[in-house]
């Protein structure tokens, strides 16, 4: 039932309808039963309205618990030394670094949401806290972005290294396999045998030459 539907009002207009003897005192009776259930409807309508902001306050402050452990989860994760070891391993790092890059983008939405709904409990006396708890909120998450940018410049100079090492095996690889070809004996029976062993010297000194670049790159 609505409740602002008392009976009351009814039953006394009924009566002074009638013209009963006392309707008069009874009006007034019915008026002060009327006002004290309006009152009444009030504090019942404002304590629902407390309990709403409250509820959504306490919400709001599980969710900053939630993102806050969310932070130190990562930053704890940016601080472990793995080994990378080689260059697959470095790029693998790398991407998993990607994907919490992803993780900390979305939660920097998260973020500016709590921010606003925080500008919904200035009434209540618990808005300090709440105030001091987004402000921690909001240093933290400027901190692991930092943290962030630093672990990426990290990998990154660790993937390059580790480049550079399978590049520099490779190239000294390829160096020695050439030396091996120029240290062979050389056994020509016929001019056409030298010049056989002659278009193969240089079609190396080709090669060579095609991968100066690479080697001054790599060097």
């Amino acid at each position: 039932r609505d409740l602002h539907s008392f009976p009351t009002r009814r039953s006394s207009d009924l009566l002074i309808q009638q013209n009963y003897h006392a309707h008069a005192r009874i009006k007034t009776r019915a008026d002060e039963i009327l006002a004290t259930w309006e009152k009444l409807i009030k504090l019942l309508t404002l304590h629902k309205t407390n309990l709403t902001n409250y509820s959504n306050l306490m919400a709001t402050l599980r969710e900053i618990d939630t993102v806050t452990s969310t932070i130190r989860e990562l930053e704890e994760s940016f601080k472990s030394n793995e080994k990378t070891g080689h260059l697959l391993a470095a790029e693998d790092l790398l991407q998993k670094h990607s994907l919490q890059e992803s993780q900390i983008s979305a939660m920097g939405e998260t973020l500016k949401r709590l921010n606003r709904q925080g500008q919904q409990f200035t009434q209540l006396r618990e808005y300090p806290l709440l105030e001091k708890r987004l402000e921690q909120l909001n240093n933290d998450y400027a901190k692991l972005i930092e943290e962030s940018k630093d672990r990426r410049s990290k990998l990154e100079d660790s993937r390059s290294y580790y480049q550079f090492v399978q590049d520099a095996e490779e190239e000294e690889a390829w160096v020695a396999e050439k030396q091996r070809i120029c240290r062979a004996n050389l056994s020509c029976k016929d001019l056409i045998a030298v010049i056989h062993l002659q278009k193969k010297h240089k079609g190396l000194l080709d090669e060579m030459k095609a991968r100066t670049n690479q080697l001054n790159r790599l060097i």
